[in-house]
Order: C-alpha cells, then sequence, then structure tokens
C-alpha cells in the first residue's frame, strides 16, 4: 500500500479532528472595494432612511384624520392643512392620556385644541380607543373602522396627518385596521425637537428613526403581530 501523501498528511492532524482547507479571502483592493461600498451604502442610509420614513403622500380627499398624541405647537399646522385641503370632516383618534389625572383621551384632547384652534365644532368628530400604550396606533385605526362601519359613514379616501418618522408605520397600521376599501395618503408634519435633515446629529433624532425602522420593518416581518405597535 502506498503511504498518503504530503498534502493529506498536512490537511489533516490530531486524529481528524482538525483539518486545513483552501479558502478565497479579500485581497487589498477587495477590501478597499468593500470598504467604499460601504460607506457609499451608510451615506444613502443616513440620507434617506428619515424621508423614507416621513413619507408625504397625501390624496384628494375630503376626510382628514389626526392623531391626538401630536403636540400642542403642531396643531395650527393642522388647522392649516384643514383649510387648505377644503376638508369636510375631520376625525380624531387616541387613547387615554396617562400623564394627565383624567379620563380625557388623545382624541377628545386634540378635539377640543382644534375647534380652539378655530376649526367648527361640526366638523371635528373625536374617535378615542381603549387600546393599551403598545397598540395604540392599530387600536386607533380599529377604532375609526368601527366608528364608519357603525355610523354607515366610511369614506372611499382620507388623509392621515401624524408627525415625523412616524407616518409610514402609521399608513401601514392604518391600512390593515381600515381594509383595502378605502384609500390612505398620509401627511408627517416635521418633528420640532430634532433637525430632520441632519437627525443624526441629534440623540433625539437617533432614538426616533431607530425605533422607527424597527418598528416599521417589525410590522412589515411579522404582520400577525401588527396589533403590537
Amino acid at each position: 500500500m502506498n503511504a498518503p501523501s504530503s498534502n493529506a498528511q498536512i490537511d489533516k492532524a490530531l486524529g481528524g479532528f482538525v483539518n486545513r482547507k483552501l479558502r478565497w479571502s479579500l485581497s487589498l483592493k477587495g477590501w478597499c472595494v468593500l470598504l467604499l461600498m460601504s460607506l457609499v451604502f451608510c451615506v444613502f442610509f443616513v440620507r434617506g432612511v428619515h424621508p423614507f420614513l416621513a413619507v408625504q403622500k397625501p390624496v384628494p380627499a375630503r376626510v382628514l384624520v389626526v392623531e391626538g398624541w401630536m403636540a400642542d405647537y403642531d396643531i395650527p399646522a393642522v388647522v392649516a392643512e384643514f383649510r387648505r385641503g377644503n376638508y369636510q370632516t375631520m376625525y380624531t383618534t387616541g387613547g387615554a392620556i396617562h400623564w394627565k389625572n383624567s379620563p380625557e383621551t388623545y382624541a377628545d384632547y386634540s378635539a377640543q385644541a382644534l375647534q380652539n384652534a378655530g376649526i367648527p365644532a361640526n366638523s371635528i368628530v373625536p374617535v378615542p380607543c381603549a387600546g393599551n400604550d403598545w397598540a395604540r396606533t392599530y387600536a386607533s385605526a380599529a377604532a375609526l373602522h368601527k366608528y364608519f362601519i357603525d355610523h354607515r359613514c366610511a369614506p372611499s379616501s382620507l388623509n392621515l396627518i401624524t408627525v415625523g418618522a412616524h407616518a409610514r408605520r402609521t399608513r401601514l397600521l392604518y391600512k390593515r385596521g381600515l381594509g383595502n376599501d378605502v384609500t390612505i395618503g398620509i401627511i408627517a408634519l416635521p418633528r420640532g425637537d430634532y433637525d430632520q435633515q441632519h437627525w443624526w446629529r441629534s440623540s433625539t433624532g437617533v432614538r426616533e428613526v431607530i425605533s422607527e425602522l424597527a418598528a416599521y420593518l417589525y410590522c412589515r416581518a411579522v404582520p400577525s403581530a401588527f396589533t403590537g405597535a
């Protein structure tokens, strides 16, 4: 019997528990190209992720839906949009306000604030929900859907107004909550606590973008769990 080749003796050692295999690895040129591609990807990600999340895509509609948790300083922009769009009805949504010692909901609070800002009371319809904090967006959509069914007033289209990077996830969850019979447009008001064009320069901006991107991807990847948003 011929003796094993020298290559076989080198490729295996320690009774076969250790072996050596031929492999390909990046050269210096390859590592430089990979680094350049990574830098380009990072630049596009940093520049593009916020506009992606804070999507702006309104549709022709006579109904405006307002996420009631928005800050008081956003109210003038909501009023301006209502007048600019010549809407007939505004629905405000939201659940319990936990920072107030009151049974009032975000839907009721924002409706009153909008009325104080000049929107006619007969144009505002508060639609509160009873969802948990972790399900407030979908719970708001589901409550609005129930209202439309109960009052037989479902519109063919509506515009949903929210704030910043929450917009894309909000539109996704409202589409799931309202169903395919309603065309949903989205309007994202700018956040007032960080520069949206340079969100990475602010800890608030970084937290907002990372959390909203993760939540949106989760809702996309796990549709059965969209109520936990």
